[in-house]
């Protein structure tokens, strides 16, 4: 757990570094995430899994558009057309 957050608090330090550069950045959380047995890990990593593809396959026509289409995005914002 500690080398986590020592890591973290050396990434959090690398980012303001950059800001200082002009680099933009949002607020950062950083949690201390608790100890979990292996089964625990696996099960959440399932969940997760399951909602990024839920996710994914509702607005899969959306995210083809804004990732591999953007001239398509580029014709549906001079129509003022909102993506929903």
């Amino acid at each position: 757990m500690k080398n986590c957050t020592s890591s973290a608090f050396q990434f959090l330090n690398h980012l303001k570094s950059l800001n200082n550069l002009g680099v933009i950045m949002k607020d950062i959380l950083i949690v201390e995430v608790p100890t979990l047995t292996d089964e625990t890990v696996a099960s959440m990593h399932n969940f997760f899994e399951a909602i990024i593809k839920a996710f994914e396959n509702h607005y899969c026509c959306q995210l083809d558009r804004y990732y591999y289409r953007p001239q398509a995005r580029r014709r549906r914002k001079k129509l003022d057309v909102p993506p929903f």
